[in-house]
C-alpha cells in the first residue's frame, strides 16, 4: 500500500517499533542486566523471536517510548526534505505525561538520548525476504522562551521545544504499517509501570492474543535483559488485584491457574486501531500460539 498522508498524521508508533524491543521496559537502565555489557561495548544486540535490535551508544528505556509516542500524537509539520517536525510547550508536554511540570532538565536530557541513540532493526518480512533498516530517531531540536504579558505584568514564561525527527524515522513512518492509539495514551501515561506499558503496546498490534508470560518474555527477548529476579516479580505482580485492575481498561485479563506461568488474554480496546501502509513488510512470525493448553479440548 502507498503512504497515506492522513495515516502519517494520525500514527502514534510504527508497527516495527512495538514488536522489536527498541526500548528496554525498567524505569532505571542500571538495573538491566546488559548493563555492564552496554558499558563495555557502548552497544546492545537482542535477538527475539521476530527480528533482532541493535542500539548503539545510548540504552533507550520506557520512559523513553513514552516521551516518544507523546510526541508523536502532537500535530506533525512535514518538511520539504522528506522528515518532519514537532512543536510543545513544555511545562504542558510534562505535565500531560505525567512527569513534573516544571522538571524540563529530565525532558531535556530524554530528548538529547533519542538524538544520540543509532538503532539497527532486522527481521525477515510476509515475503521471507531479509530486512534490515538502520536509523536514528531525532535529527536536531532548539529551545526558545517567551513570557507573555499578562493582567499584572510580566506572566510566566512559555518555554516552547521544537523537535525535528530523522528522515529516516519518517521512512517507517512511510513504509511501515503504523498504529493509533492516542486516546489510550493518558492510561498509560497514568500507568507508571514500564513492563506492562511495554506488555501492552506490544498486546495493541494484535486483535485478539491469548499469551502466556513465559512466552511473552522469550519470545520479546526479556529474558537476555532483564534479571530473573525481576521477571519473577512481574510475574507475581500480575496476580495481584490493584495489577489486574489497571490492566483491565486496556482490554487485558489475566487467568493465575497456573500462578507460575499466567495466562495473558488480551481483546483489542475501542480506539486502538491499524492505518495500513505495507502488509508485506511487517515481520514474518505475526501470530504466536500460547505454549500449552489450558483444559483438553480449549485450544487457544
Amino acid at each position: 500500500m502507498s503512504f497515506k498522508l492522513e495515516n502519517f498524521a494520525q500514527a502514534t508508533a510504527a508497527y516495527i517499533e512495538n514488536i522489536l524491543p527498541i526500548f528496554i521496559p525498567v524505569r532505571n537502565v542500571r538495573k538491566a542486566k546488559i548493563i555492564d555489557f552496554f558499558n563495555k561495548n557502548g552497544m546492545l544486540k537482542i535477538e527475539t523471536f521476530f527480528g533482532s535490535v541493535q542500539v548503539k551508544r545510548v540504552l533507550l528505556t520506557q520512559q523513553h517510548k513514552r516521551i516518544l509516542e507523546n510526541l508523536l500524537a502532537e500535530p506533525k509539520q512535514r518538511l520539504n526534505d522528506g522528515s518532519f517536525y514537532i512543536e510543545i510547550e513544555r511545562y504542558n508536554f510534562l505535565k500531560k505525561i505525567g512527569a513534573t511540570p516544571t522538571n524540563y532538565n529530565w525532558l531535556e536530557e530524554k530528548i538529547t538520548d533519542l538524538r544520540s541513540a543509532t538503532i539497527e532493526l532486522s527481521w525477515t518480512d510476509q515475503e521471507d525476504n531479509k530486512q534490515t533498516f538502520g536509523f536514528g530517531i531525532i535529527e536536531e531540536y532548539k529551545y526558545t522562551e517567551e513570557v507573555k504579558e499578562g493582567k499584572g505584568g510580566r506572566g510566566r514564561p512559555i518555554k516552547k521545544m521544537k523537535i525535528k525527527f530523522t528522515r529516516a524515522y519518517t521512512m517507517l513512518y512511510r513504509n511501515y504499517d503504523l498504529l493509533n492509539y492516542r486516546s489510550m495514551l493518558p492510561l498509560l501515561n497514568r500507568l507508571r509501570n514500564p513492563f506492562l506499558e511495554g506488555l501492552i503496546t506490544y498486546l495493541f498490534l494484535h486483535k485478539k492474543q491469548d499469551i502466556y508470560f513465559s512466552t511473552f518474555v522469550k519470545n520479546s527477548g526479556l529474558d537476555s535483559i532483564l534479571e530473573e529476579r525481576m521477571i519473577n516479580d512481574h510475574k507475581n505482580s500480575l496476580g495481584e488485584l490493584e495489577t489486574i485492575k489497571s490492566l483491565e481498561p486496556f482490554g487485558i485479563l489475566i487467568d493465575n491457574k497456573d500462578p507460575n506461568d499466567p495466562l495473558i488474554m488480551y481483546k483489542r480496546p475501542d480506539g486502538v486501531y491499524f492505518l495500513e501502509q505495507n502488509q508485506n513488510l511487517q515481520p514474518k512470525n505475526l501470530q504466536i500460539k500460547p505454549k500449552k493448553i489450558l483444559e483438553q479440548g480449549q485450544l487457544l
